[in-house]
């Protein structure tokens, strides 16, 4: 969930620049304290004598937090500003850290990741009416990619804070305060846009069908039918990539890099591809197709990641991570790009395309740590990417044989 986009339009008019650039900031050090509660949570969760299993089991229940927000929670924010739901979100992140230290119980851990799912939902809506609200119509992709490139370098910087953040631990100070500052500065960037004197907000009713319940339901089964081998493809590297990150920071915190690269190094090494990738992946789709990018991608990163399962080099494991998600990180705007083109040929089912990628995702976000922590438990945390990767290969294998030639279908009435 959270991928760098290519910038097609030209960057936003003067007048939202401003805001551009407090919101930019705001992000960055928001999901700096995102991604180190992202990094700790299963190391802290390990260290209270937690099984491997259920620490997965815990961290996917985050997405289904999540998900029910997005069913149940989600009509009660309809028309609600970005003010208010990011002040909503600020109130939430402040509980997670909260929960994640003060007991050494699966009850608090539960919490902690409940309020960890509602507060990155808040996060994403938020965002979106940001982007609504400040940015002309020609200017959203633009805004997005900027915000993307500046949440991009807070995840490249979290896994080294949250490393640093475990050397504070002690007994007596089980809760280092300094875990906070990142979201108070974002907290303050965020009063920034609060007091500045909003746009006036139209707002648009839509009248509900008693049946659009069925009737979604219906839409939904025939748009999947067509859709499904890029419904997968979402399902998929989502579902590794969040098993990468519950495994992957136990397994960080035991390598020892030569030259005193130590802690979060792997973690790291698997953070920076995304700003990279995002510059030239647009260019590569256009000459190869987004079903040979995507797809391929997907083969190519899973028979890397293989070798990592029995690989004793902590260097060789840093750099074979990195490789591992330069083919990873070619994956999302592949499946950015091909729902936009299925959107732009069906324009009459947009919602609903971009509902059932949304749920595509969050299914992924829920079962991947799951998997990969019981995977860890019962093969152990090195070997669980061997069979990450085996699966990932058997999965792009029967991608690529049963997929059309085009990924992007139309849809028909």
């Amino acid at each position: 969930m959270r991928r760098l986009r290519e910038v097609k339009h030209r960057l936003p008019r003067a007048g939202s620049r401003w805001r551009l650039g407090v919101m930019s900031g705001m992000v960055f050090f928001f999901v700096i304290f995102d991604g180190i509660i992202m990094y700790l949570a299963p190391i802290v969760m390990q260290n209270a004598g937690v099984s491997l299993g259920t620490i997965g089991l815990l961290l996917g229940l985050s997405s289904v937090a999540g998900m029910c927000f997005d069913v149940i929670l989600l009509r009660a924010l309809e028309n609600t500003g970005y003010r208010a739901i990011f002040s909503y979100m600020f109130l939430v992140a402040l509980t997670v850290p909260y929960f994640l230290f003060a007991q050494n119980t699966v009850t608090f851990y539960l919490l902690a990741m409940a309020a960890w799912g509602l507060y990155y939902n808040l996060y994403f809506i938020g965002s979106l009416d940001f982007v609504r609200q400040s940015a002309g119509v020609h200017e959203h992709t633009s805004s997005f990619g900027v915000l993307k490139v500046f949440e991009g370098l807070g995840y490249l910087l979290a896994p080294f804070f949250g490393s640093l953040v475990l050397l504070t631990i002690s007994a007596a100070y089980p809760m280092p305060a300094w875990i906070f500052l990142p979201l108070m500065i974002a907290f303050m960037l965020f009063m920034l846009l609060a007091l500045r004197r909003a746009r006036p907000r139209v707002v648009e009713h839509k009248k509900r069908d008693a049946l659009s319940t069925l009737v979604q339901i219906g839409i939904w089964r025939s748009i999947g039918r067509v859709i499904f081998p890029l419904l997968l493809l979402t399902l998929i590297i989502n579902l590794v990539d969040a098993a990468v990150w519950t495994i992957g920071p136990l397994f960080s915190e035991s390598l020892s890099i030569p030259g005193g690269l130590t802690g979060g190094a792997f973690m790291l090494a698997y953070t920076i591809p995304p700003l990279i990738v995002g510059w030239f992946v647009g260019s590569l789709v256009a000459r190869r197709g987004a079903k040979r990018v995507g797809m391929g991608s997907l083969l190519i990163g899973s028979l890397l990641l293989i070798p990592i399962g029995v690989m004793s080099s902590a260097a060789a494991l840093v750099g074979a991570i990195f490789l591992v998600s330069i083919f990873f990180s070619l994956i999302w705007p592949t499946i950015n790009g091909a729902f936009e083109d299925t959107i732009a040929a069906s324009p009459q089912y947009h919602e609903e395309i971009e509902t059932i990628g949304d749920w595509f995702t969050n299914i992924g976000d829920t079962l991947g740590p799951m998997l990969g922590g019981y995977a860890a438990q019962i093969f152990g945390v090195q070997h669980s990417f061997a069979i990450m990767g085996i699966c990932g290969v058997l999965v792009a294998i029967i991608l690529l044989r049963a997929t059309p030639p085009a990924l992007v279908q139309k849809i028909v009435s």
